[in-house]
This record gives structure tokens, sequence and C-alpha cells, in this order.
């Protein structure tokens, strides 16, 4: 395991453009939930781990499809959803209203497990339980999705903060990022091997397979 400082995994990512699979492990605050009568109100930590590609062409695979299905291969894929993109990297970049530059890793996911963890004793929580009667829920149609007009769905890359991630897999190499990566050994399960393995749900796992 190689261990980097924020700089250090961005140093790293930068020149790095060719298409290639990762594996991930990513840690949040989750962002949609709500606080009324939320007794978990801000003392939620979600662990998201999987596997997925890097520089992959949204673009360019979405047409590869349509011409297969026997459609014109004229679909044109957005603008980055977190900024602009970085040159011969797998990064964007974005500045908010402070002036701060903000950079995030875009990742075609093919399956992620995510474990949720209460921040005052680390205690794993139960997705179904504790977290799905407070988020709120998601659109019924994804526009985007809509826009390829396939049978078979393109995946399209997420963004993840850099500061988000507290390991990447590639290459055959593990890069442990700091802090993360002693917040994430912190909680009761091994979650950083087992979550990252993508084993198979249980009731205690909230997993899918990833989508466009």
């Amino acid at each position: 395991m190689i261990k980097l400082s924020l700089t250090q995994f961005k140093d790293r990512l930068e020149g790095l453009s060719r298409c290639q699979p990762v594996g991930f492990t990513s840690i949040v605050t989750p962002s949609r939930m709500r606080k009324t009568n939320n007794p978990l109100a801000n003392k939620v930590r979600k662990v998201t781990a999987g596997r997925g590609m890097l520089n992959c062409i949204y673009e360019a695979g979405v047409n590869k499809q349509r011409l297969k299905e026997g459609l014109p291969a004229d679909f044109k894929a957005g603008p980055p959803s977190c900024g602009n993109r970085v040159p011969k990297s797998p990064m964007t970049k974005d500045q908010v209203m402070s002036g701060e530059i903000r950079y995030y890793i875009e990742i075609f996911p093919q399956k992620v497990n995510s474990h949720y963890f209460c921040t005052d004793d680390n205690r794993e929580l139960n997705y179904f339980d504790d977290i799905k009667p407070f988020e709120y829920q998601k659109p019924a149609v994804d526009p985007l999705r809509a826009k390829q007009e396939t049978k078979k769905k393109i995946i399209r890359p997420t963004c993840y903060g850099l500061t988000s991630i507290a390991e990447l897999r590639i290459g055959g190499e593990a890069w442990a990022v700091r802090p993360l990566i002693d917040e994430l050994h912190s909680y009761l399960i091994p979650v950083s091997r087992e979550v990252a393995a993508c084993s198979d749900s249980s009731a205690q796992h909230h997993s899918k397979e990833a989508t466009s």
C-alpha cells in the first residue's frame, strides 16, 4: 500500500490518460438526508467502494451502442457535472463562489456497495432502518439517461471529490490517501477490504448495480 497526501494523490492523477479499470473507496457525509426528526442528523458517514473505469469516453460509448441498435450516431454528451475537465487526466475542476478550486475524479462505476456508520461510536448502521426513512427521493426519470434513446443504457461517469477518496486501486497498486484512509480503518468492520471487493450485498449493505 502506498500512502499519499491529497497533493501527492492529485499529482499522480495528472497525466493518467489511459482508459483502465480501478477499484475505489470514498467516504462522505450523505447530502440527501432530511434533518427534521432525524436522530442521526449530522452523525452519519457513508463509505462507498466498488470497481469501475477511468478515462472512458461517454459520448463515444453511447454512439457505439446507438449504431448497434440501428440508430444514428448523433448523441452529444453535455459538459461534466462537476466543472471542466483537466487535460490528460481523469479529473475535473470547479471554482466555487469563494474562489476555491475543487478537484474531482470521474469514474465510470460498474458496481458499488455502500455502508453507513454513526460518527458517535463508529458502529455500522442499517440502511433500511436508519438511513432510508430520512432520504430525499430521487426523480423517477433521469432526463440525462433518457437522452441516450437506446435499449441498453450506457454508464455515465460519476464525479467523486478528491477529498472524498480514501483508497484507489490501480495498475496492481493500492493508493491510500490521507487523512481518510485513517478514518476508514477506524470503523468496526474491515470495510476497506470487504466493501472494496464488492462482495454480495446483505440487509446491512445498500448495494446496487451501477447504471447510467
